[in-house]
């Protein structure tokens, strides 16, 4: 885990877009920030997710904005105290729990202090990532909710957000590879089905050659090329670190509800970043996920002039 993010609630106008940052104490605790923002009456089902590794939570951003669902973070092994209070208020009386991963992911104990908070728990879970993935996609196939897939690197978490709020605007999935090697799981997957494949990436371009390829030299420029790719007139767009995967992941549920992507910023905005944002006119908001120890206030201020 990152250093810990500090809370913060500020709203600042930078240029012709609102920039508004939303943030917990920690990774849990802005999910639960994220939820709380999106989810002001209640939801139907609940995502909830391990904190400590991102690869079973890459298909939950299109899963999430499927169900109309928000994620929340919590330890492996317990259930972290706020997240179950933002359950009870979620769904005071009782509701769906989707857990992603298997119960080496999130274990039992987790599950039976969500059951006892009266919660009806179900599993998305496959034998490895890929395989986790992969049974995500089947739920959103039996939702009409499988229209494209984009395959990227389950061991590069960067890759693998970035496409997540994308693969949720075009009625898609993350699917996933094993580094530059394909994933026995995906592709066995990908027999089945007949829908556009994309690759976000250069692992997943090496894994899965002759399919419509996205990529860029660095996290953030991949974060452009997807937007170019995905999102004609966006509206919203998110902004999270690249030093640590969690703001990234739960943003990414969070943008995807807005209909915009996401940008993986590094200490130091990169021109293509700017270049993007200074060309998209249709840009009304941006979230920026996290506290000022993971994306500064005066980078913030600056990602608009």
């Amino acid at each position: 885990p990152g250093p810990v993010p500090s809370p913060s609630d500020e709203t600042r106008p930078s240029g012709n877009v609102v920039l508004e940052r939303l943030s917990g104490a920690s990774r849990v605790e802005t999910s639960v920030e994220l939820a709380r923002a999106d989810f002001k009456v209640g939801a139907e089902t609940v995502i909830v997710a391990r904190a400590d590794v991102f690869a079973d939570s890459v298909a939950g951003v299109a899963l999430a904005d499927a169900l109309k669902a928000p994620v929340l973070l919590t330890q492996p092994d317990q259930l972290h105290p706020v997240v179950a209070d933002e359950v009870k208020r979620l769904q005071p009386n009782g509701g769906r729990v989707v857990i992603l991963g298997g119960e080496v992911a999130i274990e039992p104990s987790v599950e039976a202090a969500l059951v006892k908070l009266g919660s009806k728990t179900e599993r998305v879970a496959g034998v490895n990532r890929a395989g986790t993935a992969v049974e995500a996609a089947k739920m959103l196939a039996g939702l009409g909710k499988l229209k494209q897939v984009l395959v990227a690197d389950g061991a590069d978490w960067q890759s693998a957000l970035v496409a997540g709020p994308a693969a949720a605007e075009v009625d898609g999935v993350t699917l996933l590879t094993n580094g530059a090697a394909m994933a026995p799981e995906t592709a066995a997957y990908l027999k089945d089905i007949s829908v556009p494949v994309t690759t976000v990436g250069g692992n997943a371009r090496k894994a899965l050659p002759g399919k419509r390829v996205v990529d860029g030299a660095d996290p953030a420029a991949l974060s452009v090329a997807v937007a170019r790719t995905f999102f004609g007139r966006p509206k919203a767009v998110g902004f999270a670190t690249t030093a640590a995967f969690a703001d990234a992941l739960t943003g990414g549920v969070h943008i995807a509800r807005k209909h915009g992507p996401l940008m993986l910023l590094p200490a130091s905005t990169p021109e293509s970043v700017k270049g993007w944002l200074n060309g998209t006119p249709s840009l009304e908001r941006g979230y920026v996920y996290g506290g000022p120890t993971r994306i500064g206030d005066t980078q913030v201020e600056r990602l608009t002039k």
